[in-house]
C-alpha cells in the first residue's frame, strides 16, 4: 500500500503528497510558525469555486488550490481545481478522484504551481468553519507530509447565497481564521492553463450563483479573434519568428504560444529555474506585453510590467527581443 493510500485511510479530505512535497520541508526541531491572518487569491479563483459549490448544492463536494507562500507565510491563491469525475461526494464528506488530481497536480507544477491547500464545502449544515474532523486531517497532513503550512477554504450556503471562508493552518499550531485580500486583476494565468489543459481540465456546470458576502468578481472583456495586432498576417509571421529566436537559445526548455477561447496571445517560456508567461494585449506593440514568472526553485510568483520602461522599435520582432532583454536582465 502506497504512503498516499494508507494516510488516505485516515482522511475524508485527500491530501496530495506528491504535489506538497516541495513546499517547505523543513526539520521538526524548527520553533512553532504563527499561521497567517490572511489570504490573497484572484478573484476569478472564488468564481471558480463558488459554480463547484452550486453545481452539487446539496452534498459536499470540493478540491485543491494551487499557488505559492509570500515571504511572510501568507498563501497566494492562483489556480483552483474541482472535483474529478470520480470523486465522492456524500452529505456529510467528499473524497477527491485521485488519479484526477494527480494528473492535473503534475501538470500544473510544469507551470511552477504549489499545491497549497484544499477547499471543500458544507452545503447546507450550517458549519462555515472546519469541523473537528477537517481540522484534525489539516494537521495530521502537515506533520505526516513535513510541511510548513496548509490552506483550507470551506464553502457553505445560507440564506443569502454562498460563502466562502479561509484558514490557515501551521506546523505545531492551532489554525487562525483569516480574511480574504481579493486580486481583481486579470488572472492571465488561469486563462493560459484553461487553454493548454482543456482536454484534461473537468470544470463547473453552473453559471450562476449568488455571494452571501461582498465579493468582487471582475467580468472578463471578451476579445475578438479577428481583431487587434494578431489579426495580421505579417504580425502572425514575425510572432513565429519571436518563438523561434526564444527557442534557439540555450536557457530555454520549453516554448509554447497559446490562443486563449478570448483570442489572448501568450507564449509560455520555462527554463531550468522559471516558468514565464508573456501576454500580449490587443494594441502590441504600442502597448506592452505583462509577464508572470513562476519560480521553480523558490516556490515564488511575481507580475511584471513596463508601464514607464516600454521601448518601441521599428519592428515587432525588434521591439519584444529588446524589451524582453531588458526583463532578463533586470530579473535575472
Amino acid at each position: 500500500m502506497t504512503f498516499w493510500n494508507k494516510f488516505r485511510k485516515h482522511s475524508e479530505h485527500n491530501i496530495d503528497a506528491a504535489s506538497n512535497s516541495a513546499t517547505d520541508a523543513i526539520a521538526t526541531s524548527v520553533p512553532a510558525l504563527t499561521p497567517s491572518s490572511k489570504v490573497l487569491i484572484y478573484a476569478s479563483e472564488l468564481d471558480y469555486i463558488a459554480k463547484c459549490i452550486q453545481d452539487y448544492h446539496h452534498i459536499e463536494t470540493g478540491g485543491q488550490l494551487y499557488g505559492a507562500w509570500t515571504a511572510s507565510g501568507a498563501p497566494r491563491v492562483i489556480y483552483a481545481i474541482g472535483p474529478g469525475p470520480r470523486a465522492n461526494h456524500q452529505s456529510t464528506f467528499f473524497n477527491q478522484d485521485v488519479e484526477y488530481l494527480e494528473s492535473v497536480g503534475a501538470k500544473l507544477k510544469e507551470y511552477g504551481l504549489q499545491h497549497i491547500g484544499e477547499w471543500h464545502s458544507h452545503h447546507h449544515l450550517g458549519l462555515p468553519h472546519p469541523s473537528g474532523h477537517d481540522a484534525q486531517t489539516m494537521q495530521n497532513g502537515i506533520d505526516q507530509l513535513n510541511l510548513n503550512r496548509l490552506l483550507l477554504c470551506i464553502g457553505s450556503i445560507n440564506d443569502r447565497g454562498i460563502v466562502i471562508n479561509p484558514f490557515n493552518f501551521a506546523r505545531d499550531a492551532h489554525f487562525v481564521p483569516s480574511h480574504w485580500e481579493i486580486i481583481n486583476t486579470r488572472n492571465r494565468l488561469r486563462e493560459v492553463i484553461d487553454n493548454d489543459l482543456a482536454s484534461l481540465l473537468r470544470n463547473p456546470s453552473s453559471l450562476n450563483y449568488t455571494f452571501a458576502e461582498d465579493y468582487i468578481v471582475p467580468q472578463k472583456q471578451p476579445v475578438s479573434k479577428h481583431s487587434g495586432w494578431f489579426s495580421i498576417l505579417e504580425n502572425r509571421q514575425a510572432f513565429k519568428q519571436i518563438i523561434d529566436a526564444l527557442k534557439n537559445q540555450q536557457w530555454t526548455n520549453e516554448v509554447s504560444p497559446q490562443i486563449s477561447s478570448e483570442g489572448i496571445v501568450s507564449l509560455k517560456v520555462v527554463t531550468r529555474t522559471f516558468a514565464e508567461i508573456i501576454t500580449f494585449p490587443e494594441d502590441f506593440p504600442n502597448v506592452p506585453f505583462e509577464i508572470e514568472r513562476m519560480g521553480l526553485i523558490e516556490g515564488d510568483c511575481q507580475h511584471y510590467s513596463f508601464e514607464t520602461e516600454w521601448t518601441l522599435a521599428p519592428t515587432i520582432q525588434q521591439t519584444f527581443i529588446e524589451n524582453y532583454n531588458q526583463h532578463l536582465i533586470k530579473h535575472s
